[in-house]
């Protein structure tokens, strides 16, 4: 799942509030879940099974875990 914002993008994403930041991540978690959950019937009983990172990379070539998706919760870095 990749959101691509381009460096002049007029809301960009480390600037929303934080539980919209929250939502967007958690609806990919939620794409996910569905669609592993259609090859592997026991993560749509039991989500702590997927473990997701979301990266940042930044044009200058850094990258960085920016949250996580692991048992079952989402939790940012920041």
């Amino acid at each position: 799942v990749q959101e691509k914002r381009e460096y002049n993008d007029p809301e960009p994403f480390f600037k929303l509030p934080r539980a919209q930041r929250e939502s967007i991540l958690q609806g990919a978690i939620d794409q996910l879940a569905e669609l592993l959950g259609q090859s592997f019937p026991e993560i749509k009983s039991n989500r702590s099974l997927v473990y997701a990172e979301f990266w940042f990379r930044s044009s200058g070539g850094g990258r960085s875990v920016i949250a996580k998706y692991e048992n079952g919760s989402l939790s940012l870095t920041e």
